[in-house]
């Protein structure tokens, strides 16, 4: 099982306009398997995903808000870093 630890302050998340999960198990058992944003209609946010080298992974978007943990259909790492 994959665990991914999301790296988020504290201090920004009393600024978002969502709540951030701090994990997901990518592991296709169903249970958390994607980091979903859940936002109002009226939240916008760009919130990027980079590998531990900088390289972007994703951004998620209202109208694109959930990852899966893969790039280019390739599992990522156990702990990455995620950019608000």
């Amino acid at each position: 099982m994959r665990n991914i630890v999301l790296d988020c302050e504290a201090e920004i998340e009393d600024l978002l306009c969502f709540e951030l999960k701090s994990y997901f198990t990518p592991n296709n058992d169903g249970v958390n398997d994607y980091w979903i944003i859940d936002a109002p209609v009226n939240c916008y946010f760009n919130i990027f995903i980079f590998d531990r080298y900088g390289k972007l992974l994703k951004m998620l978007t209202p109208k694109n808000n959930s990852w899966d943990g893969t790039y280019k259909g390739v599992n990522m790492p156990l702990v990455m870093t995620i950019g608000v």
